[in-house]
């Protein structure tokens, strides 16, 4: 049987991936989280298997969670399942340690078919992705330059908090934050937050 963790912050749309797991033989749904800083509690109280996980979530960002789940839970594998497409994150979270990047626009038969993937120890990837690959790859992209820290920094000025807070959601001094700001201008060649949010806006980040 595989173990199921849901982590999204979205209570109608984790009951419905629940109502599509409980229907596949050999899936179960061993519990659900709306918060990121719930994540490691219940992976240290239940065995899970597989964590489907959504990047945006209060409390800790799936970005954090994926990179600790790395160090402290590693035989759990993760599915990230996101509303960005592939050729946005796919890539760069894959070689962070997801095992699928499944974007929410996709089948729910592509979503049981990574939990099988991932639970036998493989790597995921949809059709989009195999795409991407066979095309010859991608020209990765200013943003996804950017390390496991900054892009959690420029995912987090770019829907709309401050530099405070930001800080204060992932347990940064607001001088470190504010050093990592400048490192990203650099790298997404910004002069300001404003022409990052106008970066991610240019290429799909934000509607």
């Amino acid at each position: 049987m595989i173990r199921v963790l849901l982590a999204d912050d979205h209570e109608m749309f984790r009951l419905g991936i629940r109502r599509i797991l409980s229907t596949e033989e050999g899936i179960e749904v061993v519990g659900e989280v709306g918060d990121g800083l719930d994540v490691f509690g219940f992976l240290a109280d239940q065995a899970v298997d597989v964590l489907v996980l959504d990047l945006s979530l209060p409390g800790m960002s799936g970005l954090e969670i994926l990179n600790r789940v790395e160090d402290e839970a590693p035989r759990v594998a993760v599915v990230v399942l996101t509303m960005y497409p592939e050729d946005h994150f796919a890539a760069s979270l894959i070689r962070q340690g997801a095992g699928a990047y499944i974007s929410k626009s996709g089948s729910p038969d592509e979503l049981v078919a990574a939990i099988r993937v991932v639970a036998d120890g493989g790597i995921y990837l949809t059709e989009k992705l195999r795409a991407i690959e066979a095309a010859g790859g991608t020209t990765a992209r200013p943003h996804e330059r950017l390390s496991p820290r900054e892009n959690q920094v420029f995912m987090s000025l770019i829907s709309g908090k401050t530099v405070s807070e930001t800080a204060a959601e992932i347990d940064l001094a607001v001088s470190t934050v504010s050093t990592m700001v400048s490192r990203i201008k650099d790298k997404l060649e910004a002069g300001s937050v404003a022409d990052m949010v106008l970066y991610a806006h240019r290429v799909g980040l934000l509607d």
